[in-house]
Formats: structure tokens, C-alpha cells, sequence
């Protein structure tokens, strides 16, 4: 009995590790902070806008590739939408590597971005921390309570039971 008591709550203690889902990057869509920033450069025709989701140290080459875009957007559409798209593919690939993540390219306006996000961002806007601190509590009882039935179905398990179960 107390074999089948601590595999259950290591499996329960496995859950709430795996179960809360960390928030998924935003910052690499097109719809992102990151991208927003560099809209925010262009439009105001001020490099110095750029940078503010990059390492310090990262700052003077966002400046630069900001510049060489106001540049060639005066060029015609084509050469706009070519320098927009280094741009924003410039600063999500270097924002990514400060974060220590993967650059896997943009992704497109509208994406899911969960509950996370959503609730980040109001916090943001507001200034108030309620819903964003609530979030991870409720992430961490849908985890419990998935996990403790998937433990709770196996509790019951009769050997001779499995030979009949598909796998």
C-alpha cells in the first residue's frame, strides 16, 4: 500500500511539473512587442525606438539595421516590405538569443497565445497583478486534478484486466 501511495504522488508531483504549461513566446509574431517596436521605429522615423526589447549590449546593431531600413523604404513598396521583414526577422532572431531561446522565424498575426499572455498584458495596462497571479494557481489545480484522475483510473488495476486492453 505504501508502494501504490508514493507512485501516486510522484505521479501527482510529476503533473504539477508538467502540467503547468509555461507561457508561450509571443514576441516572435508579427502581432508581437518586439515587431511593434520596430513599427514604432519606422513610423516615428526614430532608430532609437527599436532596441527596447534587446540586450543593452545588442542595442547599437538594432540601431543600425533600423537605420538601413528607414533607408530603403524610401525606395518603393517592394524594397519597404523586403527591409520591413529583415527588420522585424532581425530583432525577434536577436531579442530570442537574449532570452536564450531558439529563433524559429516569425509567426503570423493572431496566433493562441493562451492565458498567459492575455493576462500579462492587462496586467501590464493596468498596473494590477490580480488575474496574472491568479493564472498560475488556477493552471497548477487543472494539473493537479488531471493528473490525480489519470492516477486515480490506474489505482484499481487488475493484472489479469490488461490482457484485454488494447495498449
Amino acid at each position: 500500500m505504501c508502494t501504490t501511495k508514493t507512485l501516486m504522488a510522484a505521479a501527482i508531483a510529476a503533473g504539477l511539473l508538467v502540467g503547468v504549461q509555461s507561457a508561450r513566446a509571443h514576441c516572435d509574431g508579427l502581432d508581437g512587442p518586439v515587431v511593434a517596436a520596430a513599427q514604432n521605429a519606422w513610423q516615428s522615423g526614430d532608430a532609437n525606438r527599436a532596441p527596447i526589447w534587446v540586450r543593452l549590449q545588442d542595442a547599437d546593431e538594432i540601431k543600425k539595421t533600423c537605420q538601413d531600413t528607414l533607408a530603403m523604404r524610401k525606395l518603393g513598396s517592394q524594397a519597404q516590405a523586403f527591409a520591413d521583414h529583415y527588420l522585424f526577422e532581425t530583432l525577434v532572431r536577436i531579442h530570442r538569443a537574449g532570452e536564450n531561446a531558439r529563433h524559429t522565424g516569425l509567426k503570423p498575426a493572431g496566433r493562441d497565445p493562451g492565458p498567459a499572455i492575455p493576462a500579462a498584458d492587462k496586467a501590464i495596462e493596468t498596473g494590477a497583478e490580480r488575474d496574472l497571479a491568479q493564472l498560475p494557481t488556477e493552471e497548477v489545480r487543472r494539473g493537479l486534478r488531471k493528473h490525480l484522475n489519470e492516477v486515480l483510473e490506474k489505482k484499481n488495476f487488475a493484472p489479469d484486466a490488461s490482457m484485454s486492453r488494447p495498449m
